[in-house]
């Protein structure tokens, strides 16, 4: 009789509770324009790469990074063709969806600027369909709390990958 309650238990365990542990792969991939190739690497790019990565992983999604891109201000306005992107390769890891965030640097680029919009975009792979974007002013937020800028732009996004 024990060993009985001990099956049906798994068994309503394995047909409830197999759904919540399923979750979608998200890659996240960081544009940055306005900054020369040789350039050092720019802490905001690592902020925003960082703040979307960990909402996305603490709601349960298995996340990926992609290299992040530098292009020229005119190849990304607002967001770069996929080719640029070489979004096959992110098809490629298996991939459901993936994170755009293109962060445009105007004037000075130093290690610690930060980027004056914020391009985010959530596209679907299977179909190939964009679900959600938007162009923020990254003049108007406050620089002390880049970080927490990114998650609640992250948490905006977390509804369209389900």
């Amino acid at each position: 009789m024990g060993w009985n309650k001990t099956c049906w238990l798994l068994l309503i365990f394995a047909v409830f509770g197999g759904g919540l542990l399923f979750s979608e792969t998200v890659s996240i991939i960081i544009v940055e324009t306005g900054i020369p190739e040789e350039a050092p690497a720019i802490e905001g790019s690592l902020i925003w790469e960082s703040g979307l990565m960990d909402v996305f992983f603490e709601h349960g999604h298995i996340v990926s990074n992609a290299p992040m891109v530098r292009l020229r201000a005119e190849q990304a306005n607002p967001y770069p063709s996929e080719q640029l992107l070489n979004i096959d390769e992110v098809r490629d890891g298996g991939s459901a969806y993936y994170i755009l965030a293109v962060l445009n640097y105007m004037g000075t680029y130093e290690r610690t600027s930060i980027p004056s919009s914020i391009s985010l975009r959530v596209v679907q792979l299977y179909p190939n369909k964009i679900l959600f974007e938007i162009q923020v002013d990254g003049t108007k937020k406050n620089v002390r709390n880049e970080l927490e800028y990114a998650k609640q732009a992250a948490e905006a996004m977390i509804p369209y990958v389900k």
